[in-house]
């Protein structure tokens, strides 16, 4: 015999009965197990399974009208359809659907009695027993704490005994009581010189009810808002320096605690902002420690370019980070965030940033863009930028490309690192037809393109006759400048840089004229028929030397004159050239010269150093030419015969 394909030993029985061992390690499939003999004609199909399992019986009812029983079926009996294990509740039969649960319509009204579970298969029988009172139910009534006022609960209750819990009944509702709301998140937004008082609304868990109005006082002054507006209007008369004002909400149950916040009389000082962009749809900032900061730190923030109402977030003192998310944030939509610090006082600005949750590429168009030749080679490219409220992400510079119009694939381009618009010029280009766009730079991409302009460069000649003029006329207000000062001031330039060279009779030292001229005497006294070599004597007694001239101004007799020439003849007699004496005083005897130069020895006493000045040189050449006329003169007479005896008298004028 086969089982399952395998050959078996078997135990003969009867002629047509066999017996034989299997060990099975598992339940057959639900298909069963083929057995069959010698030829596959002949067998037959066994099912092998387990008996029922089931365990932990438990039997309850919720309304005392009914009872249902529940169990553990333990494991799987492998056996289907007809064979599969049936279950009966204290005698009835349980639905054929059944499996861990069995539900019968019961009436419970009498005390502890037994709940008995039959299960039943081809392979065994089982019976589960629990016995119990299904009428006894516990308290009737408990206390909760810590419930949330003003909110609707829903209850489920069990009952059970010492020795067993039963499961939770059906849920029932219940309603706390309204309580004072908490206290109010307050802030302000100034509008020039407004002041709005803002609030944020209690949620249903803070308000612990039904809000019914808010109470602004400042100063006096009160008044009532009720929901759902959230804000107040002080108008500028109301608001002073050191101002408080005061937001309590109402319920039912009361007021609550009152929200203080002062307001400042000024605005607050400039801070520069700084530049941020955010992550996951929120920002995350940072920052220092205040030792101002005495009860909480007030990070605000609002789109930049469009009225909104502010919102806040407050973080306690000891905390110098946050993470800032709002439902209201959007992409490409410039915010501004600005960190408070609470005060005994006023709030006092601490930080402000500027930034995107999420940059995008700039889709607003650059506006403003021209282009303007400057000289023969450059172009003066200037734009206006996109509009502020129109930027979707932080520019941080911006890409001016230009091409030849005649080669449109040599496209250029060129970086500007600015972020603000800006006039640029564009040199070494080519005289040429240009095209000019200009596109902003973002961390994000280039966008923004504008609008292309185009510009015709030409040869600048009439650039450079402008220029040429205005040189010319430039040098001729110059040169008129010029000769205006020089003429009012030429005396002082000319004796600055052309002194006046003075005449002799203009320096500072006179020479000294024999005036009136009268003619000098000369009297000659010979002999003809002497000799000449006698000497005559002076008024002294004293020989004189042959061709000696004496002169009358001087008590010492003169030298010897500077040619020192001895005369060949000398005339009987001797001549004698007198000077009469005039006005001025004599001069001192010069030495080398028996005719004295008043002139020229007083220059040369006034002048000691080895040359005397061109003028002077000049006076004594002429007077060196007229002595030489009385010398000549005065030979002429020592060499002559004289035929006559007597004194001949000549008058020289010497002038």
């Amino acid at each position: 015999m086969k089982y399952n394909s395998i050959v078996m030993n078997t135990t003969h029985i009867s002629d047509q009965s066999y017996a034989m061992v299997v060990h099975m390690k598992s339940p057959s499939p639900p298909s069963c197990v083929n057995v069959y003999c010698n030829s596959i004609m002949y067998g037959t199909c066994v099912y092998v399974g387990y008996p029922p399992g089931d365990r932990n019986l438990v039997c309850e009812t919720r309304d005392l009208e009914s009872v249902e029983c529940h169990w553990d079926t333990g494991r799987a009996t492998n056996l289907t359809k007809q064979r599969k294990t049936c279950y009966h509740l204290n005698g009835r039969a349980c639905p054929n659907d059944t499996v861990s649960n069995c539900y019968q319509t019961l009436r419970v009204d009498q005390g502890e009695r037994n709940w008995i579970l039959t299960a039943r298969n081809l392979l065994g029988t089982l019976e589960l027993k629990d016995t119990a009172d299904l009428k006894k139910r516990g308290l009737a009534s408990v206390v909760s704490h810590g419930l949330a006022p003003a909110q609707t609960y829903i209850v489920q209750v069990r009952c059970g005994l010492k020795q067993h819990f039963w499961k939770w009944g059906n849920w029932s509702t219940l309603q706390t009581k309204e309580d004072i709301p908490e206290v109010l998140d307050v802030w302000m937004q100034i509008e020039g010189n407004q002041t709005i008082i803002i609030w944020k609304p209690l949620t249903v868990k803070q308000s612990h009810g039904q809000i019914k109005d808010y109470e602004v006082t400042w100063g006096r002054q009160k008044t009532i808002v009720h929901p759902p507006q959230h804000d107040f209007l002080l108008s500028d008369q109301f608001t002073n320096e050191g101002q408080r004002v005061t937001v309590t909400a109402r319920n039912s149950a009361g007021s609550s605690s009152p929200s203080i916040i002062t307001i400042p009389r000024l605005p607050h000082r400039m801070k520069r902002s700084m530049k941020m962009v955010g992550r996951d749809g929120g920002f995350d900032l940072s920052w220092s420690a205040s030792p101002n900061a005495s009860c909480y730190f007030v990070v605000v923030w609002c789109p930049t370019y469009s009225e909104c109402r502010l919102e806040w977030k407050k973080v306690p003192t000891d905390i110098t980070s946050a993470r800032i998310q709002s439902a209201s944030f959007e992409e490409g939509v410039r915010y501004t965030l600005s960190l408070y610090a609470c005060t005994p006082r006023v709030p006092e600005l601490l930080e402000k940033w500027d930034g995107y949750v999420k940059e995008l590429v700039p889709n607003g168009q650059i506006r403003g863009l021209a282009a303007e030749q400057h000289g023969s080679d450059t172009v003066l490219i200037s734009w206006t930028g996109i509009p502020p409220e129109n930027q979707t992400a932080l520019i941080c510079g911006y890409i001016i490309y230009y091409s030849d119009i005649s080669h449109p694939s040599s496209m250029r381009a060129f970086n500007v690192t600015i972020d603000e618009a800006k006039a640029n010029n564009l040199t070494g280009l080519p005289i040429s037809s240009y095209r000019f766009i200009v596109k902003a730079l973002t961390s994000v991409g280039e966008g923004g393109e504008s609008s292309p302009v185009f510009v015709q460069m030409v040869p600048q000649t009439d650039q450079l006759i402008t220029v040429i003029i205005i040189s010319l006329g430039s040098a001729a207000c110059l040169l008129t400048l010029v000769t205006i000062l020089c003429y009012k001031y030429w005396k002082c330039l000319k004796e600055k840089l052309y002194p006046k060279i003075p005449k002799p009779e203009d320096h500072g030292c006179h020479i000294l004229y024999v005036d009136p001229c009268h003619p000098s005497e000369i009297d000659i006294v010979g002999d003809p028929e002497q000799s000449c070599e006698a000497a005559p004597e002076n008024e002294a007694g004293n020989k004189m030397e042959e061709g000696a001239i004496t002169s009358i101004y001087s008590d010492v007799p003169a030298p010897h004159v500077y040619y020192n020439q001895r005369l060949s003849k000398t005339p009987p007699g001797h001549s004698t050239i007198s000077f009469p004496h005039t006005t001025g005083s004599p001069s001192s005897p010069s030495s080398g010269t028996a005719i004295q130069n008043p002139s020229y020895n007083l220059a040369r006493a006034r002048f000691p150093s080895s040359r005397p000045p061109d003028y002077l040189i000049l006076e004594r050449r002429k007077q060196e030419a007229a002595r030489d006329k009385v010398l000549e003169f005065t030979k002429y007479q020592n060499t002559c015969d004289l035929k006559s005896t007597g004194r001949i008298t000549l008058k020289v004028a010497l002038c």
